[in-house]
């Protein structure tokens, strides 16, 4: 005889029912309850939003319906593995196909109840993450976005660091060269006033002078020293090995003196300043060369 059930006790499961039904069938999450045929016997409102149906045409249908293809090939794959006894995954997921057409990717996570050995239902909880996919590829394609932006920065960097390093060496030739004729102009300048106008200055002081002209000279003399101080010291690399006298050679051959006019400037004879043309033209490498000495000095500056 079966028992019966108090009234406090009846009243008591009949209001957690309801209250467990109202949960399920307001919940967020997808439930819906199929049999061994596939068939939906229970769905909440959450599945009617997800497959874009109303309950009365779930209930009673082949779920697989609401799959695309390639789902229902998982979703048969995964009813076979489990046949024959694989553990796998509790959750995974598929993609539904809404009744106008959008689709919406959800994870699912399914529970066998086989208390019944004549019917099997199957609990499918449903997660939409349709959204979540959404945001996670806007995101991925930001992130590609970003890497190409930093990778184009990349580039103009390394290509502006390039350009800079070619400008650095460019200017580093200028100020190399800008120094080498620098050094050149103050050797050439001191080998002027050293070794041309200095001797004649020397001439002047042995020649009979009054004081006025004697003043005259020492301040020209003292004006010559201080512009050649700041000069390095040293001759011009073409003139290291010449005598001071034959440097007075050059200048005069340079302003197109011929020979007897250098022996009066120098108050040598002819013959001397023949034997120090000799010894220019030598130490330039220009013996037995039919070069013109003026236009050889004159192309060296």
């Amino acid at each position: 005889m079966k028992k019966k059930i108090p009234p406090q006790i009846q009243k008591e499961f009949n209001q957690g029912l309801d209250l467990y039904r109202f949960i399920v069938e307001n919940s967020h999450i997808g439930i819906f309850v199929v049999n061994n045929n596939y068939e939906v016997v229970y769905a909440n409102n959450e599945i009617a939003e997800i497959v874009g149906c109303p309950l009365n045409e779930i209930v009673g249908s082949d779920f697989r319906k609401f799959l695309t293809p390639s789902s229902r090939e998982i979703i048969s794959d995964r009813y076979v593995r489990r046949q024959r006894g694989e553990n796998l995954p509790q959750r995974y997921e598929v993609e539904f196909f809404r009744i106008d057409g959008a689709p919406r990717i959800a994870e699912i996570s399914a529970v066998v109840n086989s208390t019944r050995p004549d019917t099997i239902l199957t609990i499918v909880q449903v997660f939409d993450i349709t959204e979540r996919k959404r945001i996670a590829a806007r995101l991925g394609q930001s992130e590609e976005r970003y890497r190409n932006i930093m990778q184009n920065l990349e580039e103009k960097v390394k290509e502006r660091t390039k350009s800079l390093q070619e400008s650095n060496i460019t200017l580093e030739v200028l100020l190399e060269k800008r120094e080498r004729d620098r050094q050149d102009l103050d050797q050439q300048i001191k080998l002027t006033i050293q070794e041309i106008i200095s001797p004649y200055i020397k001439r002047l002081k042995n020649s009979p002078l009054n004081e006025r002209q004697k003043i005259y000279l020492d301040i020209i003399e003292r004006n010559l020293k201080e512009i050649t101080a700041p000069f390095m010291p040293g001759l011009a690399a073409a003139f290291h090995k010449l005598t001071p006298t034959e440097i007075q050679v050059i200048n005069l051959i340079k302003q197109n003196k011929k020979t007897q006019e250098i022996a009066r400037h120098l108050g040598v004879s002819p013959r001397t300043v023949e034997y120090h043309r000799d010894n220019i033209r030598r130490k330039m490498g220009l013996q037995n060369q039919k070069i013109n000495l003026r236009s050889y000095l004159l192309s060296i500056g």
